[in-house]
């Protein structure tokens, strides 16, 4: 099987843990203005990280809600000229992010934009977020779709961006509408080919895996099947 049908399988048994094993979240935010150097930050980082609810933290998490302001920020300074232009004709523009964690980001992001920026919160008329974690779409519509002030502005599609990527599924329908795009820690965590050269050739040869007491890992032969995630794999190089 090639080497993307591999990761996206062991991805989707990822995201499909617990949320708080997905994405970690801290109680106690960071009082950046106390800081009293580089040394206080690791110390007060490794701190945070003993404290936190889950395995890991996203910048996000970790600089909320700074981190987020600056995404609104660009936002209003990115729309609004667009919005104000007599060469566009739409009344609004929409935000797209993929991968939206447990929700922070959209929350934090909207709360900031209309507070700060309320004339281009106001002409938001859709925050879509894709996510491919079952249990991480349940938490984004408890955060953002019941206990928010943002709720008739937030739309959430659960779907994996692999079926996107293949054409099983649909991703955003042809639009003149203004769209931001927004994907934070998304790049690390795609599905992705391998390729290397062959020396003796130059062909181009795609990785692909085989299990060990296969017996097709000796000739070389590989077939797309069901990942086993029981099993060990070796890889193999195929044009």
């Amino acid at each position: 099987m090639l080497l993307r049908k591999y990761i996206c399988r062991r991805l989707l048994e990822y995201y499909s843990q617990p949320a708080h094993k997905v994405v970690g979240t801290t109680d106690v935010s960071v009082n950046f203005s106390s800081l009293w150097g580089q040394w206080h930050w690791k110390r007060t980082y490794k701190q945070h990280y003993k404290q936190q609810k889950g395995m890991w933290l996203t910048p996000v998490e970790l600089f909320a809600p700074y981190y987020s302001n600056v995404f609104a920020n660009f936002v209003s300074s990115s729309m609004k000229p667009m919005l104000e232009s007599k060469k566009d004709n739409s009344d609004g523009f929409q935000i797209v992010e993929l991968g939206g964690g447990r929700g922070t980001n959209a929350n934090a992001l909207l709360n900031h934009l209309q507070m700060y920026h309320g004339d281009v919160y106001d002409k938001l008329t859709e925050y879509t977020i894709f996510d491919a974690s079952p249990t991480l779409h349940e938490l984004q519509r408890q955060n953002l779709m019941i206990d928010s002030d943002h709720a008739d502005k937030i739309n959430l599609v659960n779907v994996d961006m692999m079926e996107i990527a293949e054409g099983t599924s649909s991703f955003l329908h042809t639009s003149d509408v203004p769209t931001t795009m927004i994907a934070l820690e998304v790049l690390d965590n795609l599905p992705h080919d391998k390729i290397a050269k062959c020396f003796e050739t130059d062909d181009i040869l795609q990785a692909e895996l085989i299990p060990v007491d296969d017996d097709r890992a000796a000739s070389g032969e590989t077939s797309e099947a069901v990942v086993d995630t029981s099993k060990q794999y070796q890889e193999a190089f195929s044009p």
